[in-house]
């Protein structure tokens, strides 16, 4: 089914790693360790009809660079579209949002400032914005604007490239972001926009490194350092269940084949980001091990049975897509497709893997070794 793997062998943040993505329709936002979010174009061209490997300068899948957002002042953690905007979150606390019809004046507003807690992981949902704290903390905002930038964003960045290049001159970008930085258009909150935290709750003892949404039965989860998932409904805005990882139960069946000793499951430390996500109805949780060995677990509604594992794996699992029928399994350094015939590509990036995006013909993951890595139907 994929007919490319290719390594982006760019300067996508200078010298940085970059730790989060997010894609919406041919555009991709990238968010690095230089506190810097860039937006790319997306362009899929002549795709092959067999599999081969590829770099930036002979992929079929061109990346070219369109602007760079600045206003963070650390690490970038988490980054999210929704139709209008792009939510972003940082090591220093920070939330802006930025709406995609201003990304080339780099306007942004503020949803919550610099504060002593870390924002590690942040949704938008509608007029809300959920944002996961270190602390453990569940911050909920909502926003509202009387005047919603009404351009069209399906194609205004079409035509903003520079020329046929892939990324400019990085000494000029380099001078031209630290220019920009100094004159930020940080958005005033006047009457056409305002935001209110309407929510704080202390659901973890510690960091909050992954949040999904279920969009059908409105529901979130929260995923911890802790080794606990929250369920949290979005219509009444509280807590409904809390899964231990540590206490899920097992049926022997077929596993018994493969563990000798207790099943026993645990979630592991080698990640810091723990990137849960919802796909037809079930619950995959990453970063898991049975009995000390990778694997990827599934739970289906009401989430808290054990309805799939999937592994074992070489390295803990980062983040999981579905393409077709087809289950992408990312590693900190493989990726794995699991269908009737499974496949890995090990040895996948100089470093190890954060992040990872749906694109319209494929997957985009970023790594820590400053690279973005793609794989194109």
């Amino acid at each position: 089914m994929f007919t490319s793997l290719t390594t982006h062998n760019l300067h996508f943040h200078e010298d940085a790693s970059i730790y989060c993505c997010a894609s919406k329709n041919n555009m991709l936002a990238t968010g690095g360790g230089d506190s810097v979010i860039r937006i790319w174009q997306l362009d899929y061209i002549n795709p092959k009809k067999e599999f081969n490997y590829y770099t930036a300068l002979n992929s079929p899948l061109k990346i070219h660079y369109l602007h760079s957002l600045i206003g963070h002042s650390k690490t970038i953690n988490s980054l999210e579209f929704s139709d209008e905007f792009l939510v972003s979150c940082s090591d220093s606390g920070e939330v802006f949002l930025w709406p995609i019809c201003e990304f080339k004046e780099g306007k942004c507003y503020k949803i919550k400032g610099n504060e002593n807690d870390e924002a590690i992981s942040v949704l938008i949902n509608d007029q809300l914005i959920y944002v996961g704290m270190k602390s453990g903390k569940l911050l909920i905002y909502e926003f509202s604007f009387k005047n919603i930038p009404k351009e069209s964003q399906e194609n205004s960045f079409i035509n903003t490239l520079l020329d046929d290049t892939f990324l400019p001159d990085m000494s000029l970008l380099r001078e031209k972001d630290e220019k920009k930085r100094a004159k930020i258009t940080l958005l005033p909150q006047q009457d056409s926009f305002s935001v209110k935290l309407i929510k704080s709750l202390k659901l973890h003892s510690d960091s909050i490194s992954g949040m999904c949404i279920n969009q059908n039965h409105k529901i979130l989860f929260t995923q911890s350092k802790d080794k606990s998932v929250k369920v949290f409904d979005l219509l009444s805005n509280k807590l409904i269940n809390t899964i231990q990882i540590n206490k899920l139960k097992l049926q022997p069946n077929l596993l018994n084949q493969h563990f000798k000793e207790e099943l026993k499951l645990d979630f592991s430390d080698r990640s810091f980001f723990k990137r849960c996500i919802c796909i037809d109805d079930k619950l995959y949780l990453t970063n898991v091990t049975l009995c000390k060995k990778n694997v990827l677990i599934s739970l289906g509604y009401p989430y808290k049975n054990i309805c799939e594992v999937v592994g074992n794996f070489n390295w803990p699992v980062q983040k999981v897509f579905k393409i077709k029928n087809c289950l992408v399994v990312c590693t900190n350094k493989s990726i794995f497709l699991v269908d009737e015939k499974s496949e890995m590509f090990g040895s996948v990036g100089y470093g190890s893997m954060t992040d990872g995006c749906l694109v319209n013909d494929g997957v985009i993951f970023t790594n820590t070794d400053g690279f973005v890595y793609s794989m194109m139907i």
